[in-house]
Protein backbone atom coordinates (compact mmCIF):
# COMPACT_ATOMS: atom_id res chain seq x y z
CA UNK A 1 0.00 0.00 0.00
CA UNK A 2 1.25 3.71 -0.76
CA UNK A 3 2.50 5.90 2.38
CA UNK A 4 1.05 9.22 3.03
CA UNK A 5 2.46 12.51 4.31
CA UNK A 6 1.34 15.06 6.24
CA UNK A 7 3.61 18.47 7.03
CA UNK A 8 2.19 20.84 9.07
CA UNK A 9 3.04 24.44 8.90
CA UNK A 10 2.68 27.61 10.72
CA UNK A 11 3.33 30.74 8.95
CA UNK A 12 5.18 34.16 10.10
CA UNK A 13 2.20 36.08 11.14
CA UNK A 14 0.74 38.13 7.75
CA UNK A 15 2.99 35.90 5.09
CA UNK A 16 0.39 33.39 4.89
CA UNK A 17 -0.56 34.17 1.49
CA UNK A 18 3.51 34.09 0.42
CA UNK A 19 3.53 30.88 2.30
CA UNK A 20 0.79 28.89 0.35
CA UNK A 21 2.42 30.72 -2.60
CA UNK A 22 5.67 28.98 -2.19
CA UNK A 23 4.24 25.41 -0.99
CA UNK A 24 1.83 25.36 -4.15
CA UNK A 25 4.74 26.18 -6.03
CA UNK A 26 7.07 23.29 -4.56
CA UNK A 27 3.73 20.77 -4.72
CA UNK A 28 3.90 21.36 -9.10
CA UNK A 29 7.11 20.20 -9.12
CA UNK A 30 6.47 17.21 -6.20
CA UNK A 31 3.11 15.83 -8.45
CA UNK A 32 5.62 15.36 -11.29
CA UNK A 33 7.53 13.08 -9.38
CA UNK A 34 7.22 9.44 -10.57
CA UNK A 35 6.60 8.03 -7.37
CA UNK A 36 3.96 10.75 -6.17
CA UNK A 37 -0.01 9.97 -6.10
CA UNK A 38 -1.38 13.03 -4.95
CA UNK A 39 0.33 16.22 -3.15
CA UNK A 40 -1.76 19.45 -1.85
CA UNK A 41 -1.78 22.08 -0.25
CA UNK A 42 -4.83 22.44 3.13
CA UNK A 43 -5.50 25.67 5.28
CA UNK A 44 -7.33 25.81 8.34
CA UNK A 45 -10.23 28.47 7.83
CA UNK A 46 -10.03 28.73 11.99
CA UNK A 47 -6.60 29.50 11.94
CA UNK A 48 -5.74 30.59 8.13
CA UNK A 49 -1.65 30.72 9.57
CA UNK A 50 -1.79 27.08 9.54
CA UNK A 51 -0.97 25.40 6.40
CA UNK A 52 -0.44 21.85 5.91
CA UNK A 53 0.93 19.11 2.96
CA UNK A 54 -0.80 16.33 2.00
CA UNK A 55 0.98 13.50 -0.06
CA UNK A 56 0.72 9.88 -1.21
CA UNK A 57 4.19 8.16 -2.35
CA UNK A 58 4.08 4.57 -4.06
CA UNK A 59 6.18 3.06 -1.59
CA UNK A 60 9.41 4.09 0.71
CA UNK A 61 11.68 4.96 -2.14
CA UNK A 62 9.35 7.27 -3.49
CA UNK A 63 9.66 9.63 -0.39
CA UNK A 64 13.49 8.83 -0.19
CA UNK A 65 13.40 10.12 -4.12
CA UNK A 66 11.42 12.93 -2.77
CA UNK A 67 13.68 14.25 -0.14
CA UNK A 68 16.34 14.21 -2.62
CA UNK A 69 14.65 15.58 -5.68
CA UNK A 70 16.41 19.16 -6.49
CA UNK A 71 13.13 21.19 -6.25
CA UNK A 72 13.17 19.71 -2.43
CA UNK A 73 16.65 20.55 -1.98
CA UNK A 74 16.16 24.17 -3.79
CA UNK A 75 12.80 25.21 -2.47
CA UNK A 76 12.34 23.55 0.25
CA UNK A 77 14.39 26.55 2.34
CA UNK A 78 12.53 29.15 0.59
CA UNK A 79 9.13 27.57 2.43
CA UNK A 80 11.25 27.08 5.49
CA UNK A 81 11.96 31.15 5.75
CA UNK A 82 7.73 31.98 5.41
CA UNK A 83 7.29 29.62 9.05
CA UNK A 84 7.09 31.29 12.09
CA UNK A 85 8.16 27.56 13.62
CA UNK A 86 9.32 24.38 12.74
CA UNK A 87 7.33 22.23 11.01
CA UNK A 88 6.16 18.64 12.25
CA UNK A 89 5.78 15.80 9.76
CA UNK A 90 3.40 12.71 10.15
CA UNK A 91 4.03 9.34 8.25
CA UNK A 92 0.44 7.45 7.50
CA UNK A 93 0.32 4.05 5.90
CA UNK A 94 -3.03 3.86 3.51
CA UNK A 95 -5.62 1.23 4.42
CA UNK A 96 -8.06 1.96 1.75
CA UNK A 97 -6.23 3.55 -1.49
CA UNK A 98 -7.73 2.55 -4.92
CA UNK A 99 -5.22 0.39 -6.32
CA UNK A 100 -6.33 2.01 -10.02
CA UNK A 101 -3.87 4.74 -8.90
Amino acid sequence: MPIAALVTMTAIEGREEELLAALTDVLADVRTEPGNLMAVALRDPAQPGKVFEFAVYRDQAAIDAHRKAEHSVTKGPLVGALLGAPWTSQIFETVDWPESR
